[in-house]
């Protein structure tokens, strides 16, 4: 009998012992985490110490998801306080601007510790933090940290669709400007031919003119005009030389140019295909998500389109044979003008002599 009124007493001690401990009352000093949350994107941990009796300092530290950044916002805030029982009264100290979410732009909080359980309020608001280990509390910052890699990644990826749209929008406008340019090659042609047979004719007649003037001793003075025209011209006929072997080089460089620009759009699009079908694997809503995956796999493909690639390698054989025509007969033409002047400013010398 007496030693089951020893065993009782033991239970009864022990009892008394873990509910003084849950209650946060004097008989064992404060010391642990107590950690709240509002929704999935901020937690709230408050770590609190009781030394000496009656005391409380510790932290508060917010730990907050950031839409546009890499890693959570993190905020630490000290606090001093008391405790009597189970009554709390903690002062927050320092600058307020991201827990003023949570208490407001009051810095002193009332409430009670009971059990595992602190809750402070300001005002009418309560706010409920929940005692919980170090390692639990660290548990939730990694998941905190998770998410906002994921939201990070979705962010990222989401910037990586656009810009691929968005080159592929500068794709199609170069295509079809150059589709625009290379037809107005082509159709130069005619113009390049008339232009230098035209020089040609005009230097031919000079020369025709005053030669039978010149043998007949007729003065230069009267038959000059088109040698001095010529004489002139000379500028002209280089710059035109000039502008058609131009017009050759950029044809060559757009080439190079909408070339690159195929295949750097085609693999950018490739590229934002892919980091969305990765992303849609471990999305929490993967119906969804493949949704925006299969749509994105259908006009992928197609957003640099199909048939403007088809039209600009049909058409660049075309335009560069073009322009190597024009080089060619402008080159051509340029030689022969350059004897006919020659001979013309042979004839005029001769004649002022």
């Amino acid at each position: 009998m007496e030693a089951a009124r020893s065993w009782t007493t033991v239970r009864i001690a022990c009892l008394l012992a873990v509910a003084l401990l849950l209650g946060g009352c004097a008989s064992q000093p404060v010391n642990g985490y107590f950690v709240s949350s509002r929704g999935t994107n901020q937690i709230v941990m408050a770590h609190i110490v009781e030394a000496p009796r009656g005391h409380l300092s510790g932290a508060i530290v917010v730990t907050t998801i950031d839409p546009a950044g890499a890693t959570p916002n993190v905020s630490n805030y000290n606090v001093v306080g008391s405790i009597a029982g189970q009554n709390v009264s903690l002062k927050i100290t320092g600058a307020l601007a991201t827990i003023a979410g949570w208490f407001g732009d009051d810095d002193i909080l009332v409430g009670s510790l009971k059990g595992g359980r602190l809750t402070l309020s300001k005002g009418s608001q309560t706010f409920t933090f929940d005692r919980m280990s170090e390692a639990d509390y660290q548990n939730r910052v990694q998941a905190l940290q998770h998410l906002q890699s994921n939201i990070a990644a979705d962010r990222d990826a989401g910037q990586e669709l656009k810009q691929a749209a968005v080159y592929a929008q500068q794709v199609n406008a170069a295509l079809q400007q150059y589709q625009s340019w290379g037809q107005v090659r082509i159709a130069n042609q005619g113009k390049v031919r008339a232009w230098w047979a035209g020089h040609i004719k005009a230097y031919s007649a000079c020369l025709a003119r005053i030669e039978p003037l010149a043998a007949a001793k007729v003065p230069s003075w009267r038959w000059q005009s088109c040698v001095l025209d010529i004489q002139n011209d000379a500028y002209d006929r280089g710059q035109a030389l000039n502008e058609i072997q131009n017009l050759a080089t950029q044809g060559a460089e757009q080439l190079t140019r909408l070339n690159t620009m195929i295949g750097q759009g085609q693999a950018k699009i490739e590229e934002a295909g892919l980091r969305l079908h990765a992303l849609c694997h471990s999305a929490p809503y993967p119906k969804r998500c493949n949704a925006v995956w299969t749509l994105w796999k259908a006009q992928g493909s197609g957003m640099i389109a199909p048939s403007s690639v088809a039209a600009f390698r049909a058409l660049a054989p075309k335009v560069g044979q073009a322009l190597q025509t024009d080089v060619d007969t402008a080159m051509a033409g340029n030689a022969k003008l350059a004897v006919i002047a020659a001979q013309i400013q042979q004839v005029y010398k001769k004649a002022r002599q």
